[in-house]
């Protein structure tokens, strides 16, 4: 009896092991240090301490972001050298596409996971944040709740912008908002359409004299700091408009960061073994 025990035990066991995960957090990544701090060390923190059972992981997208950091000696993983050192544990691999938009980044992350010649069996993906129109409403729900402001103050939503079509995304959730009633709210893009000038005429149809520049953007680093913090902050006061700029990335919100446990606890559940 104690023989078959032991040997329960055992076969238990085992299959405990073959059923334990890696969990792969996938960023774009930057090279502003407090930004990575609040934002991205964040998020691997409340993972770790969710998932304390699995292996939890880091790695970039960037090559350049990665490079930059390297230059001051502080070593990020690609995807593909991530990928390779989960590979040896012998574990299905969930990663957590921690990206905003099913855009470039995206594509880069699978082709990364092609590229390692994994078994696609044993690896699952979550989707970005904004994959669908649902997303893109609970994200409109959860920014006009957070964002406190005056009546008579023009909110902006200001995003990276994407060259491909997932920018549309940025669209969607400006129709969103203007549909549910929320028409001081907009989205302009950095590096994409709408942009600037574009908010700029929204803005004087509004007649706004208040403005708050909100990032729409995972983390608020140095795109937050130059283009919003800096330029469009710059150039609508110049426009005569009182500006306020929010100091926070969608990854400090607790809404943000349960979506993404959400997602991951998700494919954990779907994943084959």
């Amino acid at each position: 009896m104690r023989r078959v025990l032991v040997l329960f035990t055992g076969l238990f066991l085992i299959m405990l092991s073959t059923r334990a995960q890696s969990v792969l957090m996938s960023y774009y990544g930057t090279a502003n240090d407090a930004a990575r701090e609040n934002n991205i060390d964040k998020l691997n923190q409340i993972v770790a301490q969710r998932f304390n059972n699995l292996k939890c992981a880091e790695a970039y997208t960037s090559d350049m972001v990665i490079k930059a950091l390297k230059k001051r000696g502080i070593k990020k993983q690609s995807i593909g050298e991530a990928l390779q050192n989960l590979r040896s544990r012998k574990q299905p691999i969930v990663i957590a596409n921690v990206q905003l938009l099913d855009g470039v980044m995206t594509d880069k992350l699978k082709d990364a996971v092609r590229e390692s010649k994994i078994n696609l069996d044993s690896i699952s993906m979550t989707k970005p944040l904004l994959y669908n129109s649902d997303d893109c409403k609970w994200l409109a729900n959860v920014l006009s709740q957070h964002i406190k402001a005056d009546h008579d103050t023009e909110i902006v939503l200001v995003g990276h912008g994407s060259d491909d079509s997932a920018n549309a995304t940025y669209a969607l959730v400006d129709y969103i908002m203007q549909q549910e009633g929320k028409e001081n709210f907009h989205v302009g893009t950095i590096e994409g359409y709408p942009d600037l000038n574009a908010i700029k005429q929204i803005l004087k149809k509004r007649k706004a004299q208040k403005v708050i520049l909100f990032p729409l953007l995972l983390i608020a680093g140095n795109h937050a700091l130059q283009d919003i913090n800096g330029t469009w902050k710059s150039e609508l006061e110049k426009e005569g408009y009182k500006v306020t700029v929010a100091q926070e990335g969608l990854l400090e919100l607790t809404e943000v960061q349960q979506r993404i446990i959400g997602n991951i606890e998700k494919e954990i559940d779907n994943l084959t073994y």
